[in-house]
């Protein structure tokens, strides 16, 4: 899987959250639950990215 393949996942995660945030959890969890460390680092780092961006719009 490709980085710019993970912001998009972590990205669209973080903008579903925002519509039913239980679904969106667990489809989530399921997903990312198999992935590398090193996958899952690089979608925290653009998750905290991104609510931070969103939090000072």
């Amino acid at each position: 899987m490709q980085v710019m393949q993970i912001e998009k996942i972590c990205t669209d995660f973080i903008f579903s959250l925002k519509n039913s945030a239980t679904n969106s959890l667990i489809n989530f969890y399921k997903l990312v639950n198999s992935w590398p460390k090193f996958h899952l680092n690089i979608c925290v780092q653009t998750v905290a990215f991104q609510v931070a961006f969103l939090g000072h719009k």
